[in-house]
């Protein structure tokens, strides 16, 4: 018998110190800019989030969560 897989809730989470939000349309600019903010920071990554390549790092991270399997939050305090 397998089970089912765990059903991924896009929700927005909160602490008392941070709070966890879903990423949606209205947070792509905000995202942008905080991922433009330290180019050289993405060298340490295999993909690029950053400049040129975010429209295609927004959108295939997007699609992720799509289909259900991952979930894409911003950190606010």
């Amino acid at each position: 018998m397998t089970a089912d897989p765990p059903t991924l809730n896009n929700i927005a989470l909160a602490g008392r110190h941070v709070r966890l939000e879903p990423f949606d349309a209205t947070l792509r600019e905000p995202v942008r800019a905080a991922l433009d903010c330290d180019p050289d920071a993405w060298r340490l990554f295999a993909i690029n989030g950053q400049g040129a390549d975010f429209d295609a790092f927004w959108g295939a991270l997007n699609g992720q969560v799509a289909q259900g399997g991952w979930i894409a939050y911003a950190i606010r305090h």
